[in-house]
């Protein structure tokens, strides 16, 4: 059975009990699969969740959880196979300001790309890098009409959306609704399935898997610092104050 990823349903659920349904190594160390998780797998242009699986009353660091193969490998510190048999009970917490910084940054870019689209509809979202250390969108334009000139009024939208609390929604929807609303991403994402969506306020809905924070004012100090172009793509750079 697929690994439950709690945090789908709850981006603030930082800590459960979890059952060991796997162990593995390879070149990244030892790995556990669990019958569920409340650790986000880099993707999306998201980092990991850390933090430390309970054994036993030991406390083992989790430095890195990808997904590979369509499981949710955690990697672990300190341990080798032989130390965790498959059917172990385990409690799950994860680096809580951690994973509350990478909601925040992922949630950031979103609205950037949403508010760079209401500035020119021509664009489209196409890529997105949210880590801190260098935090940035892609936006698809064709057309070559944006330019560093976009920055100050892109600035003030932001501002305004903080001030305006858009709330963040997730929900489930069918491939026919994103390929209704979103032709251009729907060709990324699986046909015959259910697509889980991000809406901020109004915005159009867009296929996301990542965490995100509940309210627009929890971005608060938001800042594009740089826009640059790259062929038909413009290059958006955004930190917090």
């Amino acid at each position: 059975m697929p690994t439950i990823q709690l945090y789908l349903d709850n981006t603030s659920r930082f800590c459960a009990d979890s059952r060991v349904t796997g162990v593995t190594s390879d070149h990244d160390g030892v790995n556990v699969t669990l019958d569920q998780t409340v650790f986000y797998p880099q993707g999306g242009g998201q980092p990991s969740d850390t933090g430390f699986i309970e054994l036993d009353g030991i406390k083992l660091p989790v430095v890195f959880v990808k997904l590979l193969d369509g499981e949710i490998c955690h990697y672990l510190e300190g341990i080798s196979m032989s130390d965790i048999e498959v059917g172990a009970e385990v409690r799950m917490t994860v680096d809580v300001e951690r994973s509350e910084r990478n909601a925040k940054y992922h949630s950031a870019g979103h609205l950037i790309s949403h508010i760079f689209e209401s500035i020119n509809p021509n664009m489209l979202p196409a890529k997105g890098h949210h880590y801190p250390d260098g935090a940035y969108i892609e936006m698809l334009d064709e057309a070559r009409q944006g330019s560093a000139e976009m920055m100050p009024e892109a600035n003030r939208l932001v501002r305004e959306a903080i001030a305006n609390e858009l709330d963040f929604e997730t929900k489930l929807v069918s491939f026919e609704a994103v390929e209704k609303i979103r032709p251009y991403l729907s060709q990324f994402v699986p046909r015959g399935e259910q697509i889980r969506t991000l809406t901020i306020g109004q915005f159009d809905p867009l296929p996301c898997g990542g965490t995100h924070v509940r309210n627009s004012r929890e971005l608060l100090g938001l800042e594009i610092r740089r826009i640059k172009r790259k062929k038909n793509y413009l290059k958006v750079s955004y930190t917090f104050n």
